[in-house]
């Protein structure tokens, strides 16, 4: 039986995924919780296979959660679910511990799937991911944006979808000043000196969808 926690904190996602797996033989749903921090403290006191992890949430957020999970359980199976479908964001979660990424549109079979494959030591990426990994790869070759960190990637990311400088600090638990560092170093890899140059360049480089 693989021991499964889900962290969302959508509601209705939560209990949704976890009717889903609770339907399917060879699963077991522990708990469903609504925030990083809760996963950290409930897998400190219960043992747990895989973590189903929301990419955006408030508080840590999926990337931070990721990473202090990794770090305390490096054996922890940890699959991201999101809506974005954006390639440069896999990389940089799977380099701080995850093991797999399904967005939120996949179907049970392959969440399924999924969780086998981790929970066996391997990597998953979501099916409509790799091809869409592999299209992009075939438009652009050296994007700017593979050469930023982790952190700066999460953070160029937050700015892309409209969060405000003081927000990503509280939900990141970092001063301003650290943000702004962030930024600064970012966009001065990426070539660019302003708000609306990152726009654009991350409408060139399909970051975000302007439909």
């Amino acid at each position: 039986m693989i021991k499964v926690l889900l962290v969302d904190d959508d509601a209705l996602v939560r209990e949704g995924v976890a009717g889903l797996l609770r339907q399917q033989s060879g699963f077991e749903v522990c708990d469903a919780l609504d925030s990083g921090e809760s996963a950290l403290a409930y897998i400190q006191q219960n043992p747990v296979d895989i973590v189903l992890l929301d990419l955006n949430m408030p508080g840590w957020g999926g990337y931070e959660t990721t990473k202090k999970l990794h770090q305390q359980f490096p054996h922890l199976g940890i699959i991201i679910l999101t809506v974005s479908k954006s390639e440069a964001l896999p990389k940089h979660l799977l380099k701080a511990g995850a093991r797999g990424y399904l967005t939120k549109g996949c179907d049970v079979r392959e969440l399924c799937e999924a969780i086998i494959l981790v929970h066996q030591g391997k990597q998953y990426i979501s099916n409509e991911l790799s091809r869409l990994i592999a299209l992009r790869l075939q438009q652009f070759q050296n994007s700017p944006f593979e050469n930023l960190s982790a952190r700066e990637m999460q953070i160029i990311i937050m700015l892309l979808h409209g969060v405000k400088s003081s927000e990503i600090s509280r939900q990141l638990h970092i001063t301003n000043k650290t943000v702004s560092t962030h930024k600064s170093n970012a966009y001065e890899k990426l070539g660019i000196d302003n708000d609306v140059a990152l726009f654009h360049l991350a409408i060139q480089y399909q970051l975000i969808n302007t439909n």
